[in-house]
């Protein structure tokens, strides 16, 4: 029966990549857009992930190494007030809507960003039911006005899979940071950023933890970005 558990673990990270959906690219900035302004994103690159699991109080473990190529997401940003904008966050997450809050203006920009996303996928090729996944958490930005910015996470991630005797819940605490650089080129933004996160996952059988796993992923990537802000610089 453990075995048979750890086998579910494999099984998440096989078909999904990782054990839950995923949002790392942070791809933007501090600076926020200015009412009516918007912004549409797509950020490529590669990712490395170590992923250990371990069955429930027992010795049987595994560990398996990914190489993931390309890993994509997407972003929309619209500029409703001069330090408020609307995100729209696309990843194997779902769709990530967001409000970006800048809270410094100057050399130094400082934001956050409170975000949630839901994702549901119906019957598989396995038959193995449904799968809904749900995640909250917020990110922090701060930028300078010379280009360089980093961004710190956190997100709770809830991934129900499966029906009847085969559903599993799995629980993550998903923390993630990233430092990138923003070089403008007329109305184009390109960033490129290195985002590292970890993730301890519980896989969880009548709402009592029942395995163990944690992901470490380290994500090169790179934003191309068009709109903006028009604004001038301060």
């Amino acid at each position: 029966m453990n075995l048979q558990r750890l086998m579910i673990l494999s099984v998440l990270v096989a078909t999904t990549g990782c054990i839950t959906p995923r949002s790392m690219v942070f791809g933007q900035t501090a600076n926020t857009l200015g009412a009516g302004n918007a912004e549409i994103a797509v950020a490529m690159g590669g990712s490395f992930a170590r992923i250990g699991q371990q069955t429930g109080s027992d010795t049987i473990s595994s560990t398996t190494h990914l190489f993931t190529v390309p890993e994509l997401e997407a972003n929309a940003a619209f500029g409703l007030g001069e330090t408020v904008d609307l995100n729209f966050h696309l990843s194997t997450a779902g769709v990530q809507p967001g409000v970006k809050i800048q809270l410094a203006n100057g050399d130094w920009k400082f934001a956050v960003m409170p975000e949630f996303a839901f994702l549901y996928a119906g019957n598989n090729t396995n038959n193995q039911g449904t799968s809904r996944s749900l995640m909250f958490g917020a990110k922090g930005l701060v930028s300078h006005s010379a280009g360089l910015y980093a961004g710190l996470g956190y997100d709770l991630r809830l991934l129900d899979r499966g029906a009847g005797q085969s559903a599993q819940t799995t629980l993550a605490h998903f923390g993630n940071v990233a430092l990138g650089y923003e070089l403008k080129m007329g109305g184009v933004s390109l960033r490129p950023e290195l985002a590292f996160a970890i993730a301890p996952t519980f896989l969880l059988e009548d709402n009592a933890p029942d395995g163990f796993g944690t992901e470490l992923i380290v994500l090169p990537n790179i934003t191309v970005a068009v709109g903006g802000n028009t604004r001038k610089k301060k």
